[in-house]
């Protein structure tokens, strides 16, 4: 097995320790066992549990990067199916990677300061992200002008708890339907006739 793929076993592996465990429960020695590795290749590839955590994040912030794409005002396909589209590939990564979701979204928090500071920076990459998206769509005059800081930080709360809610437990999810709402929620608000 060439080194890539013996990273990425150890990376599955811990992701289904740590969902299962916990991180505070979990040791080393529970990923070694789970990805079946002696310790010195664990240590070839990660200094230590929360460095494997770190690449954990940073895994599935590269995976949401390579599924969004920009809106091309010059395509056939209208700007609001093409945010669909993407959603779908956001939710359809999120649910795939379940269990590194249940790690952000429940284990993660108050595992040591230098973590949490690691989390904020991601969710903020993903906040600044989603800004830079809202200007796009102003820009193309897709969306209105909107406190862009305020309504990214909403569709990521939005986000954050549908797949909290809906996506880390369902044995099958339904992403159209699941978009569509979400969809349909943030294009046309709750206001009868809006």
């Amino acid at each position: 097995m060439d080194a890539e793929a013996r990273k990425e076993q150890i990376l599955e592996a811990a992701a289904g320790v740590f969902a299962g465990r916990g991180y505070h429960r979990t040791r080393v020695s529970d990923i070694i066992i789970a990805a079946g590795v002696a310790r010195g290749t664990f240590y070839l590839y990660f200094e230590s549990k929360r460095g494997l955590f770190e690449a954990l994040v940073e895994r599935m912030f590269t995976k949401l990067q390579a599924v969004i794409l920009p809106i091309d005002v010059s395509s056939q396909v209208p700007p609001a199916e093409q945010l669909r589209e993407n959603l779908l590939r956001v939710f359809s990564v999120m649910y795939r990677e379940r269990e590194l979701n249940r790690i952000l979204l429940h284990e993660a928090v108050g595992i040591d300061p230098e973590l949490d500071e690691r989390l904020s920076a991601f969710y903020e990459a993903v906040a600044r992200f989603l800004d830079e998206s809202l200007e796009t769509g102003e820009r193309i005059g897709f969306l209105r002008v909107v406190d862009r800081p305020i309504i990214a930080r909403a569709i990521m709360g939005l986000v954050k708890e549908t797949v909290r809610d809906r996506g880390l437990d369902a044995p099958e999810l339904d992403t159209a339907a699941l978009v569509d709402t979400l969809l349909d929620f943030v294009l046309r608000g709750l206001v009868a006739g809006a």
